[in-house]
């Protein structure tokens, strides 16, 4: 063979490597970033699922507010046409008939605008003597909140109770089991089992951390489903740069790994979906893949 054959030669596979390479690179950072916005999407259906779970919540304690005769009784205690004991009697009968209809409903506390309380009545999810853990203190009676009892998290969601002459006569606090906002992310959950999901309230840097760890049964693959409340946790200080109203992607140092974050707001709130993945699991699929490609490519190369 001449000089002039192994140079052409030589320059065939070398304009083929480099034709190759010069594909597969750019094709690799768009599948990184395609994944990103399919991942952001897909952060942004479970926060708008939990945002729907959340505003249910909402509607359950305004029905509960609204129910005309307990409310027009309450409107009577307090223009001292009735006494107290009374008014608590009546109103506890109705609000245990209404609770059993609510199977995650812990209990409802309802209190007056002069801060009598005025019932306390346990759901199905809930007990008399857990409901009694409830300090008034704790509730939060202008938005929905959570508060934290002996370790366990309960939803809390606040209704005014409006009077006939439209002025604040009251309010009913509900306390949901956290279980249907756990299924949530459980069932719409299109990322690894390494992903970690929370609800960060970025005024009070409180982050609602939840626990989904897979545990193989017999038959099947249940989660060992808990939540914890941390102050001033590390990922509510690195939100705090992801401020806005659109979701947001950011890339990061975790538990001294690097992650990706998005931070999707929950519109007319104060909360946001905190969701963590590690970034290795994902780069190290892509690589994979563009490695097996790129072998075939130049095994052709090599052939030809």
């Amino acid at each position: 063979m001449s000089l002039l054959s192994r140079r052409v030669i030589i320059g065939v596979l070398i304009t083929g490597i480099i034709a190759s390479t010069s594909t597969l690179i750019p094709l690799f950072f768009y599948l990184d970033k395609t994944e990103d916005r399919q991942d952001l999407a897909y952060a942004s259906a479970q926060a708008l699922a939990v945002e729907q779970q959340l505003t249910h919540y909402e509607q359950i304690a305004q029905q509960f507010a609204s129910r005309s005769q307990i409310r027009q009784r309450l409107a009577l205690y307090l223009d001292q046409q009735l006494a107290l004991a009374q008014v608590q009697q009546e109103t506890a009968a109705r609000l245990a008939h209404a609770v059993d209809f609510i199977p995650t409903l812990v209990g409802v506390i309802r209190i007056a605008a002069n801060g009598t309380e005025i019932a306390r009545v346990a759901g199905e999810s809930g007990t008399t003597s857990l409901l009694k853990q409830v300090n008034q203190s704790q509730l939060n009676l202008h938005r929905t909140d959570y508060i934290n009892l002996s370790g366990h998290i309960y939803i809390s969601v606040v209704a005014p109770i409006i009077s006939l002459n439209n002025e604040i006569i009251g309010h009913d606090v509900l306390l949901f089991d956290q279980t249907e906002i756990i299924d949530i992310l459980e069932y719409l959950n299109k990322f690894d089992a390494t992903t970690e999901f929370s609800l960060l309230h970025l005024t009070r840097k409180v982050e609602l951390h939840f626990s989904l760890t897979p545990i193989a049964t017999a038959a099947s693959t249940e989660f060992n489903a808990n939540v914890r409340e941390l102050i001033n946790s590390e990922a509510v200080t690195v939100a705090h740069a992801l401020v806005g109203q659109q979701p947001q992607l950011h890339s990061g140092v975790f538990h001294n790994l690097q992650h990706r974050h998005f931070y999707i707001p929950l519109s007319e709130s104060n909360w946001g979906l905190w969701v963590t993945q590690p970034e290795t699991s994902l780069r190290e699929e892509l690589l994979v893949e563009l490695l097996w490609v790129s072998g075939i490519i130049f095994l052709i190369v090599a052939i030809g």
